[in-house]
């Protein structure tokens, strides 16, 4: 999967795969063949856009078959592979229908099977989920990662939607400003996020982040989220496993980053000498049915945290909160990097 913000190079760089686009500098292998010296045509290839570009005077039928046909299958074997391809996507009983009868989805979905129907080498996906609605989106992701599993082919997909990489990719490349700034699995990148666009970027809610300042003595360091008082600041005695990254550069600030789910609501008055307790203000309340997503104001920042629907709290209310320490993050404050022991 290939991930990131609008303008990140996510499609750019799908082109340059795909031979539309002719690279500057370095090599492309499509396993061991160096392909960026091959025609388009010659990479077996097969990409999907994110506007279907369907052929207005066939039939999704022969649009189907269209690929199959240039390349002289026999009949017989082109009306099996498009009968397939077509009762796996929900087409069987469009095949007579013209691309001018059909609903933005049921294009895109005659694309895809376009695309399937060849069974080529690699399939490049340029965000080919974009113009279905939610139930069918999660309809064709289902049969995508099925599909994918079956035929063991190569997909590159590129996609905004941060949560369909997770749930798609078997690895993810996260991009920014025509970079690859992160690769790995899933779950790699969630955790492990190698700087703060990354650990903002993938996850929802995002990844908070609280900008911090830090005393140090010889024993011990003081960190404060700025923007609260003083006397809330917690004094971290050191050793403690999750303060080794911040040990080599001993910085007099930080970015400390916590997912959601690093955050819980705890009984009683939180004091300054509970490691990584404080108290903070209901902000807003997002009932999602299986759990409420709660905004809480720490000082001036806000802190997104997961919480079991019909939990008693309410907006306005000042509760206490812990975070868990041995799952944070660190982030150098000025470039954004993940600090590391």
């Amino acid at each position: 999967m290939l991930v990131g913000p609008s303008g990140s190079g996510k499609s750019t760089l799908l082109r340059l795969i795909a031979g539309l686009e002719t690279p500057t500098a370095g090599g492309l292998w499509i396993g061991e063949r160096r392909a960026d010296r091959l025609a388009p045509a010659d990479r077996d290839l097969a990409m999907v856009f994110q506007s279907p570009a369907l052929y207005p005077h066939l039939s999704v039928f022969g649009n189907l078959a269209f690929g199959l046909r240039a390349r002289r299958f026999p009949k017989p074997e082109i009306v099996k592979r498009v009968t397939e391809v077509a009762a796996r996507l929900g087409l069987d009983d469009l095949l007579n229908r013209w691309p001018a009868t059909l609903s933005g989805g049921q294009r895109q979905r005659v694309a895809l099977g376009r695309a399937i129907v060849r069974e080529p080498r690699v399939f490049l996906l340029d965000e080919p989920f974009s113009s279905l609605d939610a139930p069918l989106r999660a309809s064709m992701r289902a049969e995508l990662i099925d599909l994918h599993r079956k035929l063991g082919t190569t997909m590159i997909h590129v996609t905004h939607d941060q949560a369909e990489a997770m749930a798609m990719g078997g690895r993810i490349a996260v991009m920014d400003q025509g970079r690859v700034v992160q690769a790995g699995t899933p779950l790699e990148v969630y955790h492990h996020p190698t700087s703060r666009f990354v650990a903002r970027f993938i996850g929802s809610p995002p990844m908070n982040i609280l900008p911090c300042e830090l005393e140090w003595s010889s024993d011990s360091i003081r960190i404060r989220v700025e923007g609260t008082p003083l006397e809330s600041a917690w004094t971290i005695r050191l050793g403690s496993g999750w303060t080794e990254p911040l040990l080599a550069r001993k910085p007099a600030r930080v970015d400390l980053g916590v997912r959601p789910e690093q955050i819980t609501l705890t009984d009683g008055e939180s004091t300054a000498s509970e490691p990584l307790k404080a108290s903070a203000e209901v902000l807003r309340l997002e009932p999602l049915g299986h759990e409420t997503l709660a905004t809480l104001n720490l000082g001036p920042h806000p802190l997104s945290l997961r919480i079991f629907p019909g939990t008693p709290i309410r907006v306005g209310d000042r509760v206490p909160i812990r975070i868990d320490p041995n799952r944070t993050a660190w982030f150098d404050a000025d470039t954004g990097q993940t600090l590391r022991p």
